[in-house]
């Protein structure tokens, strides 16, 4: 073999060889590396001896001497705090009363007439709720004979219409003012009925406003088929149209409605107020002056109509 061919030869041994040769050498550096201790992760914290527990520092040290506790309220006392209403709670007249503003005005019965505060009832006092008072024992029945359309004890007029939600009548003055009793309150006085029928302050000469007749408002006890179509009264609240700007029902409408006042000091008669008119429109009865705020008419307390009933009111 020539020189050169030598060379060429080794030449090609070597370019085959390279490879391999380099790759020996890379898996030798990776065994040296995996025979070393492995690397922390970063942020990981050296091993070390932990330390014995820091010694519990005496109690005196630890927080200063506490303040003599104040003693504590019994549990009725608790109690007691708690249901104790604030002023503006008791002030309060309820979903079920309107809250008239206290006020000055002209009463149309003659003189100036002061009003404090007070509530009223949104409605007038219904069969069911006058029947839970004499169920209660302390309302006597109203007379069914009073007239041909009591509410007491009535399946309806027509029978399927129910009565539960038709305001109670039937009833004298002295009934009424026992049912009030029973619920906390009280008739409203002549003065207070008719200040609420003026909107308050806003001295309309209707409940509704200063229009002789609303679309629609409610009758007394009136069954003339010529003048209206329902059924002798309305349930309470069903004719919104008369409803005055505190939202109570019928104040002029329905049945007329007993009140504190009488005429004179120690008179046996008491004042009824409110209007007569019918619940459709269009058919009116005695528009001309029963409908406006003040219409009052002096009756005998112990008289029960079936025209008449009645409200509550009471002073927060």
């Amino acid at each position: 073999m020539t020189s050169s061919t030598s060379s060429g030869f080794r030449s090609k041994v070597a370019s085959h060889l390279r490879p391999a040769l380099l790759a020996l050498l890379a898996l030798a550096v990776a065994a040296a590396a995996c025979r070393r201790e492995p690397a922390k992760a970063q942020g990981e914290l050296p091993t070390a001896t932990p330390a014995a527990p820091p010694t519990e520092p005496a109690a005196t040290a630890a927080a200063p001497t506490p303040a003599a506790p104040t003693p504590a309220a019994t549990p009725a006392a608790t109690v007691a705090a708690a249901a104790a209403p604030t002023p503006k709670a008791a002030a309060s007249c309820g979903d079920t009363m309107a809250t008239l503003a206290a006020g000055s005005f002209a009463s149309k019965r003659g003189g100036a007439a002061t009003i404090t505060g007070f509530c009223l009832d949104l409605t007038e006092v219904t069969v069911a709720a006058y029947q839970a008072c004499v169920d209660a024992g302390k309302c006597t029945e109203p007379d069914p004979e009073a007239g041909e359309a009591c509410n007491w004890g009535a399946s309806g007029d027509p029978p399927e219409v129910k009565r539960g939600q038709h305001p109670i009548n039937c009833v004298d003055q002295r009934q009424a003012a026992a049912y009030c009793a029973w619920r906390d309150a009280r008739l409203p006085t002549a003065e207070e009925f008719e200040w609420a029928q003026r909107g308050g302050s806003a001295g309309t000469p209707y409940p509704w406003g200063d229009d002789e007749l609303p679309r629609r408002v409610c009758s007394r006890a009136n069954k003339n088929p010529d003048y209206h179509r329902a059924p002798v009264t309305c349930p309470v609240g069903s004719c919104p149209y008369g409803d005055s700007p505190e939202r109570v029902h019928d104040l002029s409408g329905n049945l007329a409605e007993w009140t504190a006042t009488g005429p004179a000091a120690g008179a046996e008669q008491r004042f009824v107020c409110g209007g007569q008119t019918s619940c459709q429109a269009g058919s009116v009865n005695r528009v001309d002056k029963t409908l406006a705020a003040g219409f009052c008419l002096a009756q005998a307390a112990s008289q029960k109509f079936e025209g008449v009933g009645f409200r509550c009111a009471r002073t927060p």
